[in-house]
């Protein structure tokens, strides 16, 4: 009786899946999908939108770069560095209170197989391709949004104080 009971405690132990340390997983998982990859990808995506802001900036403040491409190039490998270990360091630290060891365990697991080390692998290229469809949506949704809130304006009686004309002209706008 006690080798079966043994037994069986031992089967249902094995039949148990071992739970790594929580702060391995999250530093596995930080390392799998926080990547200097990933945000490349991102940069590349958003690049002429962290340009434009920055060109704005300089010019406010009378700066002007002889060529912005490379000032870029230059300013994004400096950041990157930088950037990356502050997101690995905070990124874990998120996904340490906000997954429970189990949780963590199991994204480690997926990240590991072939389809988990796939998606990292696509994450970057998909990055830049929703941000650039995204970019188009939200023109396209902005565009389309113009004549309602155009009549929403109107038929609610929000005006805007300034010179006489300029509400006539953001309404032709939205229109």
């Amino acid at each position: 009786m006690k080798k079966t009971l043994s037994l069986a405690l031992l089967v249902g132990f094995l039949a148990v899946p071992a739970l790594a340390d929580p702060l391995e997983d999250a530093t596995y998982i930080t390392e799998q999908t926080v990547t200097e990859e990933l945000f490349v990808g991102a940069m590349i995506a958003q690049r002429t939108l962290i340009k434009s802001a920055l060109e704005n900036e300089f010019a406010k403040n009378d700066v002007i770069i002889s060529d912005m491409d490379q000032f870029m190039d230059i300013f994004l490998e400096e950041f990157m560095a930088e950037f990356l270990q502050t997101m690995q360091t905070e990124v874990r630290a998120l996904y340490l209170k906000e997954f429970t060891a189990q949780e963590m365990s199991d994204m480690a697991a997926f990240y590991a197989t072939s389809s988990g080390q796939r998606m990292i692998e696509k994450t970057p290229a998909l990055m830049i391709t929703l941000a650039q469809t995204g970019q188009v949506a939200g023109q396209q949704a902005g565009r389309n949004a113009g004549p309602r809130v155009a009549r929403k304006l109107e038929a609610e009686g929000v005006t805007i104080d300034i010179e006489k004309g300029t509400m006539e002209k953001l309404l032709n706008l939205l229109r």
